[in-house]
């Protein structure tokens, strides 16, 4: 199918002020189960999340479908639209959306693409006027790109209710990968594992349709049946690797993953939840620098948000939006506290001890400046909260090698490494893919990892 050639003289669809309905190319005001209307989920880095986003659609009476996934080929055909200087999230949504639009959008359809909008000094703030030339330069037409739910837009006007189910829906996703990983490094029979794992994971994805209590009912029912596969051993008696850095992580870090778990080496990729918390930080932290607040501890306060209401100089608006924004963030780490109790067990999920998003964006804070609205200060909080709790044997930071708030979060992390005894490594990748260099430092950390992991073994048992 080619790309819908439209005239350009029309205006293109967008939401109406109140984000209660679309407004098409020809004026039309359209509902959000309109027929026409797809839902495009454009974070697709694994089954579970797609499907998990696409049953909380399917539960509202939606069309929806998810973009294909980021890999070598992707972002080799993303250079037919990018130059390739663009950040490999960039390129990868750019790439799958023209995917899509090739070979699954209909000539009559209204596509809202939901990605990432937010503004900043980094690319990202840049993508929504980028958007708007890709769209002109290809004809499109009736295409919403950055399709962004958060407290700003009142979660694209459905309410707090659709923003809740999306962050339950990324809180299971990190809890449902993180016990993947167990399995797929340390079950006796892993053919066996993975087919008890995804028919119990698909339960899990089905109460999403039902409410929170079904949810909540799913969960510790997928928990005790995931707890009963064989394993070679508890992991505890398993070396642990963090694999941590910036939401690039997402797209890069599948080799990696793979070489420690062939390696015997548990690993665990940092929670996508926390890149969440970190967005929706954005609005108290403008609001508290404004008023001279420096520190996130004080930006994310409510007291002192509350009180400048009653100033009649104020923006209210601005400040309701960051008094929505310290409360998404709260019921955060409330709901990922909560939901890792649920599933926490002997051996699925290995993690002891919940780790407060709070705490790490705020240690983070101490050494990089959470004023800039960049990634930085989260990868630096990963490594200084993680490195001190005695979960892992070793941190391995990612990077893309073109994003600057995750190469200055390394440049960071290297420092403070070389004051730590915990294995530490980074790699800058330009996808989901090793070079032979890479390989080669994955190899020396794996070997650090298993002696740390020995050394306190033999601690402890003394």
């Amino acid at each position: 199918m080619k790309c819908p050639v439209n005239d350009l003289s029309e205006k293109q669809a967008r939401f109406s002020d109140d984000h209660q309905y679309i407004i098409d190319s020809k004026g039309k005001k359209t509902r959000f189960d309109d027929p026409r209307v797809t839902h495009v989920f454009g974070l697709n880095w694994n089954d579970y999340l797609s499907t998990m986003v696409n049953a909380i659609f399917e539960k509202r009476g939606w069309n929806c479908r998810t973009i294909g996934k980021t890999s070598p080929q992707s972002l080799r055909d993303a250079k037919k639209i990018c130059s390739g200087r663009e950040c490999l999230s960039c390129c990868s949504f750019a790439s799958a959306a023209y995917t899509d639009m090739l070979e699954n959008r209909s000539e009559d359809e209204i596509s809202l693409y939901y990605y990432l909008n937010q503004g900043g000094p980094c690319q990202n703030g840049a993508w929504l006027e980028m958007w708007k030339l890709f769209a002109r330069r290809l004809r499109v037409q009736n295409a919403i790109f950055q399709v962004h739910p958060d407290a700003a837009n009142n979660y694209i006007g459905q309410g707090n209710g659709f923003g809740l189910e999306l962050i339950i829906a990324f809180i299971l996703n990190d809890i449902v990968c993180d016990a993947e990983n167990v399995v797929k490094c340390i079950a006796k029979d892993k053919e066996e594992a993975r087919a008890t794992f995804a028919a119990e994971t698909a339960k899990l994805v089905d109460s999403l349709k039902h409410g929170m209590r079904a949810v909540e009912t799913a969960l510790k029912q997928w928990a005790r049946q995931l707890s009963k596969i064989p394993l070679q051993s508890s992991a505890a008696n398993y070396p642990k690797v963090m694999v941590f850095g910036s939401a690039e992580v997402m797209l890069l870090h599948r080799p990696v993953s793979d070489y420690f778990i062939d390696c015997g080496i548990i690993p665990k990729v940092v929670d996508f939840t926390g890149f969440i918390y970190l967005i929706n930080t954005e609005y108290c932290a403008r609001e508290g620098l404004k008023r001279g607040r420096i520190r996130l501890e004080d930006q994310i306060k409510l007291a002192p948000l509350m009180m400048s209401l009653c100033d009649y100089k104020t923006n209210h608006k601005e400040v309701i939006t960051a008094i929505k924004s310290v409360l998404v963030i709260k019921a955060i780490d409330a709901l990922r506290k909560r939901y890792h109790h649920m599933a926490r067990m002997d051996r699925v999920p290995f993690s002891n001890r919940y780790v407060s998003l709070r705490e790490v964006t705020c240690e983070g804070n101490r050494i990089a400046s959470v004023n800039p609205i960049t990634e930085t200060y989260k990868a630096v909080g990963e490594y200084v909260v993680l490195s001190r709790s005695d979960q892992y044997d070793g941190l391995m930071n990612i990077a893309g090698f073109n994003c600057q708030p995750a190469i200055n979060a390394q440049t960071i992390t290297r420092s403070l490494a070389a004051t730590s005894d915990i294995p530490y490594a980074s790699l800058d990748m330009e996808g989901p893919w090793l070079s032979a260099s890479q390989v080669r430092i994955l190899e020396g950390l794996s070997l650090q990892v298993r002696r740390y992991h020995e050394e306190r073994t033999r601690t402890r048992s003394h």
